[in-house]
């Protein structure tokens, strides 16, 4: 691999570089690899790769903050909070939903919660409950009575049962009656001409259990092909699905991935025959590498995270406080969790430039092979019948437990390290205050058609904490 002012001698003279400090040893010493077997080098000349089409240079990101407190009351001051300090986007995690860690809001007290937010002016995405139908009309129907015209607000609905089903193992239907379902949902919500979208195709629950990146990828495809079964207009669903991704502190993996995304829904659309478009991305930060263990460092971990999905071209970020991993995060992990991203976008401008890891050889080889690992994964969901059937088989699970018992075996022999729980641990911890708020105990109703085994958030710090790998 070469480009336009990298020429053999100047990449001669980086190889002499790493021979001198190898001091005798194999370049191959220097070589790792990613969950998914890719072999990543240690010295890789540029390449001509050209930029990928994602969120344009100058734009910034919407900076999706989340409302989770189960007190309606709370939950508004939460909201003014998150506004007020320079909040783009709020994302409404309803109880029992797929990414709401124990907490959650009613969404009948929306009235109480978002009060005088001017919905025209902030991006409101949902994260719903398995009542996801009944979540959806009861924002869109608050929505409907606001002074903005519905044409002027942008609001993402969240309709996924692919993720509801992993996360809690339950569907009112199976796969061909949720399709039909899906679709008379999209019409009901279509038709009050919000911008945004409707559906979504979600990999973080697969993420937060283990999988690997092209696990998460692969599912993410299939969601996005279920929702585009669901109707009789494939485009347009497409169109109105928004892709959710989980970043963690691995820039080279998290830029990589997002990057990975992106090529993998052009190619989902071209071999769909609708043609290439720029989706909506949400990226949030990585749940399972939240440690318990001197929960300090976990600042460093969101910010690495951040400026991956920032890099990556993500078009909201969502940026979990430190303390998430002990409890209900307080004021000050939630501001920490937003100036985070604030400095990042205001004060190093990553939102300048569009697609800066173009033409990195690096980024460019670990881009491809993630790419065809995650379609290779994808194709085999699909053979077996698509995302819904592929879960209740149990495949699904199997390939994620692969995943999580590999990076466990590597921790096991000290191939990997987490800092402040594996290696540096500090003799005494330093206290972290969360507020004094209940989990929630979520329990499925009675009367659901599919049944699976869910995946189990897994943390990367489980050992050390005691739990099951």
């Amino acid at each position: 691999m070469q480009a336009t002012g990298f020429d053999d001698a100047g990449f001669e003279r980086w190889q002499a570089l790493v021979d001198k400090a190898l001091k005798g040893a194999s370049p191959d010493t220097l070589v790792s690899r990613t969950d998914e077997g890719v072999a990543l080098e240690p010295l890789y000349a540029p390449t001509n790769g050209a930029p990928i089409t994602m969120r344009g240079g100058g734009t910034p990101w919407v900076v999706a903050q989340r409302i989770d407190h189960p007190d309606a009351e709370q939950a508004y001051a939460q909201t003014m909070t998150e506004l007020e300090g320079g909040a783009s986007g709020l994302v409404l995690v309803s109880q029992g939903a797929a990414g709401s860690f124990g907490y959650g809001l009613d969404l009948q007290a929306l009235p109480a919660i978002l009060g005088d937010v001017l919905a025209d002016v902030v991006r409101v995405t949902l994260q719903p409950s398995p009542a996801r139908a009944r979540d959806a009309r009861s924002l869109a129907g608050y929505l409907n009575g606001r002074a903005a015209p519905n044409a002027h607000i942008t609001v993402d609905f969240g309709l996924d049962p692919a993720s509801l089903l992993a996360a809690s193992g339950g569907l009112r239907g199976d796969g061909p009656s949720t399709r039909e379902a899906q679709a008379r949902h999209f019409g009901e919500l279509a038709q009050h001409g919000f911008k945004g979208t409707i559906y979504r195709a979600d990999g973080r629950v697969v993420h937060n259990a283990g999988g690997s990146d092209a696990d998460e990828l692969s599912f993410i495809l299939a969601a996005l092909v279920f929702a585009m079964k669901s109707g009789d207009d494939p485009a347009l669903a497409a169109q109105r699905t928004a892709l959710g991704v989980a970043v963690d502190a691995d820039q080279f993996a998290g830029i990589a991935k997002l990057r990975a995304l992106r090529l993998l829904h052009t190619k989902l659309m071209d071999a769909s025959g609708i043609g290439p478009f720029t989706p909506h991305i949400h990226a949030e930060t990585s749940w399972r590498m939240l440690t318990a263990h001197d929960p300090h460092v976990n600042m460093l971990r969101v910010t690495t995270a951040v400026f991956a999905a920032a890099v990556g071209g993500a078009d909201a970020i969502t940026a979990l406080p430190f303390s998430q991993s002990l409890g209900y995060p307080d004021a000050f992990a939630r501001r920490t969790a937003r100036n985070t991203q604030l400095v990042l976008m205001e004060e190093s401008h990553l939102h300048e430039v569009g697609d800066p890891a173009a033409g990195s050889g690096l980024y460019e080889v670990y881009t491809q092979a993630l790419c065809e690992k995650a379609w290779e994964r994808f194709q085999a969901i699909e053979r077996h019948g698509g995302v819904i059937e592929a879960f209740v088989a149990g495949r699904i699970q199997a390939q994620v437990k692969a995943s999580r018992a590999a990076r466990a075996e590597q921790f096991a022999q000290a191939k990997r390290h987490l800092t402040g729980s594996t290696i540096f641990q500090l003799e005494s911890e330093y206290p972290v205050d969360v507020d004094d708020v209940q989990p929630l105990a979520f329990v499925l109703k009675d009367g659901l058609k599919t049944y699976a085994e869910p995946l189990a958030p897994s943390p990367l710090d489980a050992a050390v904490r005691g739990d099951a790998a």
